[in-house]
């Protein structure tokens, strides 16, 4: 929980390794607030993570098996399975990590957690909700996710992605094969995508499927990612919703493709 004999830590200047795997055994699990280490997974996984924050009884904006990665945090050759639900006011939620910091790096991590948001409730101008991340701010690069995401009930600005919600710098060497489904009808940018919801991927590859919003002008889905410049990169899970593409809905895309049903039609 973030704490060593009731004392709070962010962990600056230590390293956690995992030993051997670890089955949390679907007991409720409280993030931990604030990491600034290396935590390296060794290749281990974690099953069972329990993450449930619907009740209104926490003091976060924030979600995942780790709330914040602030600078130099690191999480790498980390596995981890389970389930995160959110609602009331979160706006950042990710299976593993809430929202990351510049200057902290998730690298070779695979998320097979099945994200579930109410987002009805949430404030923040910009929510973010992914797989592996919420928000990312420092690097992201050869994850993997695997599990479910779905959001509902948006009210505000919102980004949706199979890997990252919202990257600052690209998501690098990413994949995808967890479905991500978005849904609202409110009148604001949402933006759906397989590996990032709103910025840039490179070398990513998708094969979940993506359903975003419909009925909006304003709500764009794209195969990897809704918003942003896309490389290297190919897309093969359906995408449906508004202003559905196979590759990027907003952005530039260059030596990238997609075989896959835009709106249940074959496209290529």
């Amino acid at each position: 929980n973030g704490s060593i004999d009731g004392v709070s830590k962010n962990f600056n200047g230590w390293t956690l390794s995992l030993g051997n795997n670890i089955d949390l055994e679907n007991s409720e699990w409280k993030p931990i607030p604030r990491f600034a280490g290396a935590f390296d997974g060794k290749g281990y996984e974690i099953t069972g993570l329990n993450v449930n924050y619907t009740g209104g009884d926490f003091n976060s904006k924030t979600a995942g098996m780790f709330e914040k990665l602030v600078s130099p945090g690191q999480i790498l050759n980390l596995a981890v399975s389970g389930s995160v639900q959110a609602a009331d006011k979160l706006n950042y939620v990710g299976g593993i990590v809430g929202t990351t910091e510049s200057g902290s790096e998730i690298r070779f991590c695979r998320s097979n957690i099945a994200v579930k948001v109410d987002a009805e409730n949430s404030t923040t101008n910009g929510m973010a909700y992914g797989g592996v991340a919420g928000k990312v701010q420092g690097a992201i690069s050869n994850c993997l996710n695997e599990g479910t995401i779905t959001v509902d009930n948006i009210k505000n600005k919102c980004y949706i992605g199979g890997v990252a919600g919202q990257v600052g710098s690209a998501a690098d060497l990413c994949w995808n094969t967890g479905s991500v489904t978005a849904s609202s009808t409110a009148n604001k940018n949402i933006y759906t995508g397989g590996i990032v919801g709103y910025g840039a991927a490179t070398n990513c590859y998708n094969n979940g499927s993506v359903t975003g919003a419909t009925g909006k002008n304003k709500y764009v889905t794209g195969g990897i990612s809704g918003n942003g410049n896309v490389t290297n990169s190919y897309n093969l899970g359906a995408v449906s919703g508004q202003g559905a593409a196979g590759i990027t809905g907003k952005g530039t895309v260059t030596n990238s493709y997609y075989v896959c049903k835009l709106n249940d039609t074959d496209k290529k």
